[in-house]
């Protein structure tokens, strides 16, 4: 009993730690996905986590404040609907169709729809997420487009254009056909620490870190060919500074009409502190995914730890089997079983005979030892999975026979007797035998509406008492048509 109660006691320190630690991982969890949220805030792009059925399960403040969505909105929604396909499906169908089967994309252009019904053109990146080598969703990241859109409008018929070109928010370079500056605006002097008048007539490839990332393989007159000929052309590369020093940048090559002359216009993005969160967002979402399996591994041990004490509550310490409490629990399951299947139940009732001598002659110990071996003897004939050997108070054991009738009962509790019989356990202060026997009451009822399991007990119990008024060391069977040996 004291190692019992040891082993509960530790299995439920054990319990209690891992609710401990259940807690503390769902706490930071939520602390990760708040440093997430804070991350994505200042990317200037809008952000949102779907899973594999493409709902939103994340969304950040500027993805809410592109598309005039609160986040109610939003969350749980099918982020497939946020997307207006101008054909019959197949664009977007082509964007996300290889995106669950882990293929992401960049800077894929479409329009998403706003709350009030308003598109807005959109550059789209998205990437795959893993976990253990299986697609369960994705990142995808979006930029408002619009004022680039207007800006090429702009650029190309508004007598604006200077004012445009002056203050847009990226380094603008017009080059013609050769590769040389024509002009560039004043944050693109800015960005590559060159005056305006050194910038006009300069070979654009010199202000590149790294052409061949721009180029991708192509000769710079093949690229702007493509570009003239309308092709878009979005790249990532580096700026080299005049000073030596460079830096990341998002490079766009629009064709644009410029004072009667076919020229090229090169935006020029700085992406270091883009670049810097994408970093910051990656390392997140593993700590967000560690902080998940160790919440998943903490519930899991927490509901081992539960399993282990509700077997250890179920079973009785001296002999390792069922113990009263699940013996009667699992009587009354059986009897409403049986009762919905019309089926019969047995139940056998055995009694050590004659234990309280062999404990004065022998010792309690060796008394225990003695029960230990009727069990195991008990358990090898009671071998089916539905049969539930129990110990029901003292000496005394029962035995659950689901779907038995009571010629079935008592040949099972015949084959117990012999046995136990079988051991041979001496026990010389015996009127009955000179080793350990037992005697045993059968009884077999149909569950009927107007019974209880309890009146099943009652025939077993009184069986017993007539197998012990026979002289012991016998099983006596409690018959519908009268009492017979």
């Amino acid at each position: 009993s004291l190692l019992l109660f040891a082993v509960a006691w530790s299995l439920n320190t054990t319990r209690s730690r891992a609710v401990a630690l259940a807690r503390q991982m769902t706490a930071t969890i939520q602390e990760r996905e708040a440093e997430l949220r804070e991350i994505t805030s200042s990317l200037g792009e809008g952000v949102y986590v779907q899973n594999q059925a493409s709902r939103i399960t994340f969304v950040n403040p500027e993805a809410q404040r592109l598309l005039d969505r609160s986040q109610e909105d939003l969350l749980g929604r099918d982020a497939r609907t946020l997307f207006l396909d101008t054909g019959d499906g197949a664009a977007l169908e082509s964007l996300f169709g290889p995106l669950a089967e882990g293929w992401g994309f960049r800077d894929a252009e479409v329009l998403m729809l706003c709350r009030d019904g308003k598109r807005i053109p959109v550059s789209l990146t998205a990437e795959p997420i893993r976990r253990q080598d299986r697609v369960t969703g994705a990142v995808v990241s979006f930029r408002d487009l619009t004022l680039r859109k207007q800006a090429e409008a702009a650029l190309r018929e508004s007598q604006r254009f200077r004012l445009l070109f002056e203050y847009a928010r990226d380094g603008l370079f017009l080059l013609q056909s050769d590769g040389r500056v024509v002009d560039a605006n004043r944050l693109a002097c800015e960005s590559s620490g060159y005056r305006h008048d050194e910038l006009v007539g300069l070979q654009a490839a010199r202000l590149a870190v790294d052409i061949h990332s721009i180029t991708q393989g192509v000769s710079c007159m093949e690229l702007f060919q493509r570009v003239r000929q309308g092709e878009r052309v979005l790249r990532e590369g580096g700026l080299q500074r005049r000073d030596g020093g460079h830096f990341p940048v998002e490079v766009v090559f629009s064709p644009i009409e410029y004072e009667n002359r076919q020229l090229i216009m090169v935006a020029v993005r700085d992406i270091t502190e883009r670049r810097q969160a994408d970093e910051a967002l990656k390392l997140a979402m593993e700590r967000l995914e560690l902080s998940r399996r160790q919440a998943e591994n903490a519930s899991r041990s927490l509901g081992q730890a539960n399993a282990q004490l509700r077997r250890l509550s179920q079973l009785d310490g001296l002999t390792g089997i069922a113990n009263r409490r699940y013996l009667d629990e699992y009587l009354l399951q059986e009897w409403h079983r049986g009762n919905r299947s019309a089926r019969p139940l047995s139940l056998v009732l055995a009694d050590v005979d004659h234990f309280k001598a062999y404990n004065d002659r022998y010792g309690h110990q060796a008394g225990d030892d003695s029960l230990r071996q009727v069990v195991a003897a008990m358990g090898g004939v009671v071998s089916r999975t539905t049969d539930l050997l129990a110990r029901y108070g003292g000496e005394e054991f029962a035995v659950v026979l689901p779907e038995t009738d009571r010629p079935g009962a008592e040949y099972l509790a015949e084959r117990v007797r012999q046995a136990v019989a079988d051991l041979d356990i001496i026990h010389e202060d015996s009127p009955t035998a000179g080793f350990v026997t037992l005697s045993l009451g059968v009884a077999t009822l149909v569950p009927e509406s107007g019974q209880g399991c309890e009146d099943l007990v009652a025939l077993a119990d009184a069986a017993l008492y007539r197998a012990k008024q026979r002289g012991r060391n016998r099983v006596y069977v409690h018959g519908e048509d009268g009492d017979r040996d």
